[in-house]
């Protein structure tokens, strides 16, 4: 039962943007989405897996980016999504 639940918490850590249209349960309550930054369409589970990829792996290197002129996350440059509000 613990390696099943690992196994749940690792899969919504790296698909949680793109099960809620775009949205994370904390993402809802900050009103706040996922979207492609071409078309405007919700974040989808590829999008997803892309973005937090970069977050889990390289977190510091990801969180440095924050701080850059456009204020993106390496993981959404890469995977070619924004966050706005919703």
């Amino acid at each position: 039962m613990i390696v099943f639940t690992f196994l749940v918490g690792i899969a919504y850590l790296f698909l949680r943007d793109g099960l809620l249209e775009g949205q994370s349960v904390g993402k809802r309550i900050l009103r706040i989405a996922v979207v492609d930054n071409a078309s405007g369409v919700s974040c989808d589970l590829k999008g997803s897996l892309i973005r937090n990829f970069f977050i889990v792996t390289f977190l510091f290197i990801d969180l440095f980016y924050l701080v850059s002129k456009l204020r993106q996350r390496l993981g959404d440059m890469v995977a070619d999504t924004i966050v706005i509000k919703a």
